[in-house]
């Protein structure tokens, strides 16, 4: 199958995108911030610090998820410590892929509500590993070492992707500063 990389079927790709993820009904819309077509991002962008720290805390997020239900199992007395770290690392599994979404639309999340969940997402996953380890500390006298050291590795990542969004913040607050030198 021959593919047409030309200006037009981007532009036509693009918009058949954003009608779909548009609440607007009117099928001849007029985008605003557009001049001559859809802003389809280029692959450079997808290099940039900021959407590869996005891709890494997906990443984490969903490595976090797996681990820490093998490592439920033995939390089974406490209903706050079997929930919190479960609706942090889903919640933010939806945020970022969200936010990473709209970057590959070309229609980017604003940099201020980014820096918002991003200090949301440090200090919740900080509580995480926090209540992950207090769990898995308070756990040692079980004979089932195979999913305490599963909570572990949950908090040792969480503490991991605290750092990530932490990183993640501060670079945007750098660059808004404009002090953001080349790396």
């Amino acid at each position: 199958m021959e593919e047409n990389n030309s200006p037009s079927v981007s532009r036509s790709n693009a918009m058949a995108l954003m009608r779909f993820f548009s609440v607007d009904t009117d099928t001849e819309v007029n985008l605003p911030h557009t001049t001559s077509g859809i802003q389809v991002p280029d692959l450079v962008d997808l290099w940039a610090r900021e959407f590869i720290l996005k891709v890494v805390q997906l990443a984490v997020g969903f490595i976090c998820i797996g681990l820490y239900s093998e490592g439920l199992k033995i939390v089974i007395d406490s209903i706050s410590s079997m929930m919190f770290p479960n609706v942090v690392f889903s919640s933010f599994l939806i945020i970022t892929g969200v936010i990473i979404l709209s970057r590959l639309l070309g229609c980017p999340v604003p940099q201020l509500l980014t820096r918002i969940f991003g200090i949301l997402g440090a200090l919740l996953y900080l509580a995480s590993a926090a209540v992950t380890t207090y769990e898995a500390l308070t756990r040692v006298d079980k004979a089932d070492l195979i999913r305490i050291r599963c909570l572990v590795a949950t908090a040792m990542l969480s503490y991991v992707n605290s750092a990530v969004y932490g990183l993640d913040v501060y670079f945007s607050v750098k660059k808004t500063l404009d002090f953001d030198t080349k790396i």
